[in-house]
């Protein structure tokens, strides 16, 4: 039954989530991807610019093969993602089991209730990619089963960027982790060779058929690359420190503290030291981009350190002589699943695809846009802001092509705005309460929408 359960879990959220539209980055990393190379009869080509962020597209082009072959629907997009949340969580429950044989599969939820793997579980979003071929990779090494860490290697450098980030810290581990001489070491790392040919191949191909990698000066994302001075520098440090506490996190660390502190650092890194190497691994590799660029610190981008700090405190659990270990863990769940209640006040930029607290959105959204054709509002007229800014054909794959504009507020007649779209600031808000009329509002606690009318 405990090689069941991972998969009835899967099955079980992918009926629950069947219906969720495609939001915030997925819209373009997941639907748009899918829809060029499905109208492009699965041709592999170059993104158009407007839509490539330097990518591998993988997820796209695999939901474009689905909706070829099982029609473009918002189910098939989600249920093409069961194969891989499936074996991720059977593959959580294997290096839960590696630490508690007994009680191993309770890694599953500690790893699983996190805010931010709900979030991105619940769409379709290559970062579970990204965290499955990190799987596969922990339990290939672990195991000594190559096939499954060339199987993970192959994922993470062909899925994302950041996956590729992920190998580099697996092959750093597997060095670092493996005993014996350094002829042992590179041996145990040379699985992940033909994931790191795979991923120059895409990168060589790429730069040959666009000009550029990574990011080039005019697109949508360069503001993102823009390098910090030593001021940004340290406002970066500060975001990212807040990001590893944020959603409830602090409780792992509070966790770790009193297990380090309670049986002295020396004695706690022998038991945990593979988990602390990794940890070190992904750190080094997943957290200078966030560091020396603009804005590269969204909390998805750390979903692998924060899987990774899961599993140490699992372990940590695990060696402490707690007199109720199973208390500790079901608590530590508990206190992670309680992380998706949390929201921030109007005016401070919250990433919403890293919770469930974003659920609400799609169907307020719905509402608003129900209220602005029974009246007879022209899309055309109505201001808004990311991630409303897409059609609703990108969004909820219904053939809807109209679309709503940028705000502006001496061109837009109406205006549209929610706790959601964060790129409205409280200048913005300031203008809207003195010179315009709020006509509707929908919802409240965590997610309302409002519509705004010119005076």
């Amino acid at each position: 039954m405990q090689r069941l359960y991972p998969g009835i879990i899967a099955a079980l959220w992918m009926g629950m989530t069947q219906h969720i539209p495609f939001f915030w980055d997925t819209i373009q990393l997941a639907s748009k991807h899918a829809h060029f190379f499905y109208e492009n009869h699965l041709q592999w080509t170059a993104l158009p610019p407007d839509m490539d962020s330097g990518h591998p597209p993988l997820l796209g082009y695999y939901l474009a093969v689905c909706w070829t072959f099982l029609g473009k629907s918002l189910a098939v997009s989600h249920w093409a993602m069961f194969p891989f949340l499936a074996i991720l969580l059977h593959q959580i429950a294997r290096v839960g089991a590696a630490i508690s044989p007994k009680w191993g599969w309770l890694l599953v939820p500690i790893v699983g209730l996190d805010p931010v793997f709900l979030g991105q579980a619940s769409l379709v979003s290559p970062d579970i990619l990204v965290l499955t071929g990190l799987f596969l990779g922990i339990n290939g090494l672990n195991n000594r089963q190559w096939h499954l860490f060339m199987a993970g290697g192959l994922l993470l450098c062909t899925c994302s960027m950041r996956g590729m980030m992920c190998a580099a810290a697996l092959g750093v581990w597997a060095l670092w982790s493996t005993p014996g001489h350094m002829a042992t070491k590179i041996k145990a790392a040379l699985p992940l060779v033909p994931g790191v040919l795979a991923g120059l191949a895409f990168l060589v191909w790429h730069h040959r058929a666009t000009g550029w990698t990574g990011h080039f000066e005019g697109s949508t994302w360069a503001g993102a690359f823009a390098r910090v001075d030593a001021r940004g520098f340290v406002r970066n440090v500060a975001i990212l420190g807040w990001r590893w506490l944020d959603m409830n996190r602090f409780w792992v660390w509070a966790l770790l503290l009193f297990v380090a502190l309670k049986t002295g650092l020396p004695f706690w890194y022998r038991r945990h030291r593979i988990w602390v190497q990794l940890l070190v691994c992904l750190v080094v590799f997943l957290t200078p981009s966030a560091l020396i660029y603009q804005n590269l610190s969204a909390h998805r981008y750390f979903l692998p350190i924060f899987a990774a700090l899961n599993i140490l405190a699992f372990s940590a659990i695990e060696a402490y002589p707690f007199s109720r270990k199973n208390i500790q863990r079901i608590v530590l769940a508990g206190m992670l699943l309680l992380g998706n209640c949390w929201t921030y006040p109007r005016g401070v930029s919250m990433d919403w695809d890293s919770t469930l607290a974003h659920l609400p959105y799609h169907h307020l959204r719905q509402q608003a846009q129900t209220w602005l054709d029974e009246n007879g509002v022209d899309w055309a007229t109505v201001g808004t802001s990311f991630p409303n800014l897409n059609t609703n054909e990108y969004i909820l794959l219904n053939g809807d092509q109209r679309i709503m504009q940028p705000v502006d507020f001496e061109q837009n007649t109406w205006i549209m705005t929610s706790n959601v779209l964060n790129d409205i600031d409280e200048p913005e808000y300031a203008l809207l309460q003195r010179n315009w009329i709020m006509v509707q509002r929908f919802g409240g606690w965590p997610v309302w929408i409002e519509l705004y009318k010119k005076r």
